[in-house]
């Protein structure tokens, strides 16, 4: 919050923080691609953050599965007032989406699937199909198993693969994806999901915008052990990008907002599959046990699928 407003388009203070010139207008242009644009402050919010995770994490994949180029310097760690800006952990230490995806993406293991031939923003896969790039800075080979699907948006699954692969210490290997498996059929309602030893990549073949997903439906319980606040998320559909965001939590567990964090976010689920987000005290305090409103678990537990509903 600034000064009582709800930070977004309509708040003259996020308009006053925000120091680029045009500002407003940038992350406007650079939502309509790939997001219906919010009006609500919250969601707003959200979409930014969203698609800032999504693009800088694509730069820094797309970077280090090149043969000449092995890494990335990021702009900006944190921000020094409260303002709507490139950094991945706010004024107050929060870290935002981009934060959690920039540790998958600089992760010494990485998987990825990259174009051959990027095509322009409406349709990133071009027109020479898919590769599947593993990255290795560690000491030592890697040889993951990889499973490779392609999967309707409702939740049919319509081809799938597996993958013997492996890579050499700090070396990377690229292999294209057959056609039958990366190609799609209808590109509007489909994605390509990659399981590399239990990390998962997503490649949509169109924004989400055009993509015709079905409405999020996700069941979340709520458990304390050690101090810690878990809470597991059950799909039971297709949902990307699934985000926690523990300050929401604050409230009902009586600590200030920036004392909490989550382990994980930017998780996809398919039907059927569940995935725990734990939640703890930055100064390992123990986290009180209390119910947790329904109404704040919605504001807490959000994903890319419900901005396009």
């Amino acid at each position: 919050m600034l000064g009582g407003e709800t930070p977004g388009p309509a708040s003259p203070l996020t308009r006053h923080h925000l120091r680029a010139i045009d500002g407003m207008h940038k992350l406007t242009r650079g939502l309509q691609p790939h997001m219906p644009t919010p009006a609500e402050g919250a969601d707003w919010h959200f979409a930014t953050q969203l698609v800032q995770a999504r693009a800088v994490a694509a730069g820094v994949e797309w970077l280090r599965s090149r043969e000449r180029c092995g890494g990335a310097i990021i702009w900006q760690l944190n921000d020094c007032w409260p303002a709507i800006s490139w950094s991945a952990i706010d004024v107050a230490g929060i870290e935002k989406p981009l934060w959690h995806a920039l540790r998958h993406s600089f992760a010494p293991r990485l998987a990825t699937v990259q174009p051959i031939a990027p095509g322009p923003t409406h349709d990133p896969t071009g027109r020479k199909g898919l590769a599947f790039t593993l990255v290795n800075d560690t000491a030592a080979e890697w040889a993951p198993t990889v499973d490779v699907l392609r999967i309707g948006l409702d939740g049919r699954e319509l081809a799938r693969t597996r993958l013997e692969v492996s890579c050499q210490a700090g070396a990377l290997v690229t292999l294209p994806l057959d056609q039958a498996v990366a190609s799609p059929t209808d590109p509007h309602a489909e994605l390509l999901i990659v399981d590399a030893d239990g990390v998962r990549t997503t490649w949509a073949y169109r924004t989400d915008r055009t993509l015709t997903a079905p409405q999020p439906v996700l069941e979340v319980t709520d458990t304390f052990a050690d101090g810690v606040l878990h809470l597991t998320v059950t799909a039971r559909t297709v949902t990307r990008d699934i985000c926690v965001f523990p300050d929401r939590l604050a409230t009902p567990l009586g600590v200030p907002p920036q004392t909490l964090m989550v382990d994980t976010s930017m998780v996809t689920l398919l039907p059927g599959e569940s995935h725990t987000f734990h939640i703890a005290s930055r100064a390992d305090e123990t986290l009180r046990h209390t119910p947790i409103p329904s109404s704040f678990i919605r504001l807490a537990v959000r994903s890319a699928s419900d901005l396009t509903q």
